[in-house]
């Protein structure tokens, strides 16, 4: 290079690289567990990646986990609607004026069209998390504990924006959503401590929706008429839905459809008899 080109020389010169992005993507098994089960094994997975040496040496690692956990729970979102939506007449009813891309019922299929339906919906924010369930299932989540996890979410979500979108620097309106009123500028710090409580977080909101919506969607079938009290003309519908909502990691309540059925049907034929 001449030296009249020298004062252009402010960084490494670039080099020349091939890149085959299909070297990154491996065939999806698809592996039948509920949308909460993947949520919570994916959150371990990611969990073990935090030593509290490694987290206190590497500060870039606890944004990384950050983005991992709220990442996992907004898959959990948008799995558990567009299994509602896939066996429930009544959300299907709520989702059908919603748009879906011809390329992502191209991809998915017919038979996992529902997955398409939420392919580009975010789940990052309460106001997203409410509206959208609205939407989809035509439930109104309202609880006071259900509210209270998706507040705290919500400021979760904007440490995560802070960790992907500005290399950890909040910025104003980050700062103003989660309350921090310092006038300094700060960056997102994510220790062990933090990783903890942010998973805590993540998997009272994921637990208390998942319960929720379950006993909401149940109940609606209830007001529908829509189970008869009979195990076996109740079965093909009541199956699908408790699978989908039922957490093996957790094992609590009835452990499968029958003994779930068995134990909601007195409330049921009262409600029938009504």
């Amino acid at each position: 290079m001449s030296d009249s080109l020298r004062w252009r020389e402010v960084c490494g010169q670039s080099r020349s690289i091939t890149f085959d992005v299909t070297n990154c993507c491996v065939t999806a098994a698809t592996v039948p567990r509920s949308p909460i089960d993947d949520y919570l094994l994916n959150g371990r997975d990611i969990l073990l990646l935090g030593t509290e040496e490694d987290l206190r040496d590497h500060p870039a690692l606890g944004r990384l986990i950050l983005l991992g956990v709220v990442s996992g729970a907004e898959a959990y979102f948008k799995q558990i609607i567009s299994r509602c939506v896939k066996h429930c007449s009544t959300c299907r009813n709520s989702a059908a004026k919603h748009v879906i891309p011809f390329a992502a019922v191209e991809y998915y299929g017919g038979d996992d069209v529902a997955t398409a339906l939420v392919e580009s919906i975010s789940f990052a924010t309460a106001g997203e998390i409410v509206n959208k369930t609205k939407k989809f299932t035509g439930i109104d989540m309202k609880g006071a504990e259900l509210t209270e996890a998706v507040r705290i979410f919500d400021r979760i979500c904007q440490l995560r924006h802070a960790a992907v979108h500005a290399n950890g620097v909040l910025s104003a309106a980050n700062a103003r959503e989660i309350g921090d009123g310092r006038a300094k500028r700060l960056r997102v710090r994510i220790d062990f401590a933090s990783v903890q409580t942010i998973a805590a977080a993540c998997n009272n909101l994921i637990r208390e929706y998942n319960r929720e919506l379950f006993f909401h969607l149940v109940t609606r079938w209830f007001k529908e008429k829509r189970l008869s009290g009979d195990w076996q003309q109740d079965r093909s519908q009541f199956t699908p839905i408790f699978t989908a909502f039922y957490s093996v990691v957790d094992e609590v309540g009835p452990n499968n459809a029958y003994n779930s059925y068995r134990a909601l049907r007195p409330t049921l034929l009262r409600f029938i008899a009504s």
